[in-house]
This record gives C-alpha cells, structure tokens and sequence, in this order.
C-alpha cells in the first residue's frame, strides 16, 4: 500500500490502490469528483445492466454523487491504480476560466458512460498531473494549472461527462462535503442545516425528494473516507474507525461488511 498524499492548498488529493488478490466492493459512494487510471491490472465497474472493464488505456471519471459496485482484479504483476480526488470549488472555478468550453453533459447513470478512452492529449496531461502533484516544491498554482490542463483536454473531446457538472443543485451532496470536515463529529440535521444556511425541517424535505436520508448520507461518508483509508494507507483499523466516527472497531466491522460486502480485515489482506 502507499499512503495517500493530500494536498489542502489546492485541495486536490492524490493517491495509490495497490491490490494482490481480486476483490469486490458493493455501493462505493463516490464523495468528491475523481480520476483514477489502472496501471496494472483491471477495474471492474457495475452500474445497472452494464459491466465496463477499464486498464491502462482508459481514464475512469467518476463525479461526486455516484454510487457504484467494483472489482479490481490484478494481473500476474497485481493491481495498481492512481486517483485524483479534488473539491467541488475546483469545478467551479474551472467553469469560470473556460466559460467557452463545451456544456458538461448529464451526470452518467451507467457504468460505461464513466470509463472513456485515453488519447494523447490526456495521456500526457495526466502523466503532467501526476507529476506535478508528485513534486513537493510545485506551487498550488501550478497543481491547480495541471488539473485544469486534463480537465480541458477531456472537455474539448466531449469526454468529460458527468465529472465537470457542477454538483451543488444536489443538495445531498452539499450535505456530504460539510460532512467531510469532520466524519467522527455527532453531526445533525440541525448542525448541517446551519452550516448550509437553511431550516432543518427544509433540509429534510429536501434531502427526501432526493431520495438520500441524512442518516444515509452520514454514514456513506464515514464507510467512504474509511475505505479511502484502508486502501490508501497502513493506519491500523481500530485508529480508522475512530477516525470515522464509530465507537468500536467491532462496529466499525460490521456495517463495513454490510454495507461494501467484505470486512475491513478481509479488504486488508487483499492488499
């Protein structure tokens, strides 16, 4: 495993997935627009009827909001596989700065419609990303440059998709970016609603035209940050749940299993 590296200034972060053995994950909650590309190996993605492949030739484009079921599966040389997560505001701020590019086309509903094929011009903006993110003397400006660079190079071509929609119509998922802050805090209805600067009763209504419970929506992103974790870096399970806001890893474990299908110790040793 490598640890993730975040960078808080551009408020993109990137990291590796390391895999031996195949496993499976169900409802992986997508938290913050991501890219992942698999150097090694496959990714298998679920979405309705559609079950989409994705290996070195592709880029995954994954927007905030999704949910999705996966494989990884690794050839004789394992699985390997970067991911660049970045914040909502990014998005915004690079519709500013490219107001003529071409319409963002509706958030995917299927597996297939995130996965799109690498071409030249992405290939070397996203080689230019990572390295850029790499090195710890690039400026924020210039890490923020590189997101932008591949950002482009997909929108020019109408690959881009659902990834560059900007997601705050969603109120589901302004709710989960204040939870991100803080997963382990005892957030309510209430707390949320102030932050958002709406009444709590609004809030509910809301969130239950869209179908995503507040409850649901704490919980999606406490498993989620804790599967980023678990795949991301060697911190010991115990130390994760804590972190995530469960009370005892023996909880943390079993809405873990109930909720992704496999336990957190059974995650690890695929690893």
């Amino acid at each position: 495993m490598a640890e993730a590296i975040c960078h808080t200034q551009t408020q993109i972060a990137v990291g590796q997935i390391q895999v031996q053995q195949r496993h499976a994950l169900r409802h992986v909650p997508i938290l913050l627009p991501t890219i992942c590309h698999v150097r090694r190996g496959e990714k298998r993605l679920y979405g309705g009827s559609d079950v989409v492949c994705a290996d070195a030739r592709h880029l995954i484009l994954l927007p905030a909001g999704l949910s999705l079921s996966l494989e990884n599966c690794p050839s004789a040389d394992g699985y390997c596989a970067d991911t660049v997560s970045f914040s909502l505001d990014l998005v915004h701020q690079f519709h500013s700065r490219y107001p003529d590019s071409p319409a963002a086309l509706p958030r995917p509903a299927a597996a297939s419609a995130v996965c799109v094929p690498l071409n030249p011009d992405s290939q070397r903006m996203w080689t230019h990303l990572l390295n850029t993110l790499a090195d710890p003397h690039a400026a924020a400006a210039l890490q923020q440059h590189a997101l932008d660079g591949l950002l482009l190079a997909l929108q020019l071509t109408g690959q881009a998709g659902g990834l560059l929609q900007a997601r705050h119509d969603l109120l589901s998922v302004r709710v989960q970016q204040v939870l991100m802050a803080a997963p382990a805090a005892p957030w309510t209805v209430a707390d949320v609603a102030k932050r958002l600067y709406v009444g709590a009763s609004t809030l509910r209504r809301r969130l239950g035209e869209e179908g995503r419970p507040f409850r649901q929506l704490r919980e999606e992103v406490r498993l989620g940050l804790a599967l980023h974790w678990l795949q991301t870096t060697a911190r010991p399970i115990g130390e994760i749940a804590a972190d995530s806001g469960y009370a005892s890893a023996s909880r943390f474990a079993v809405r873990f299993r109930q909720h992704y299908g496999l336990s957190p110790r059974a995650l690890r040793v695929t690893l």
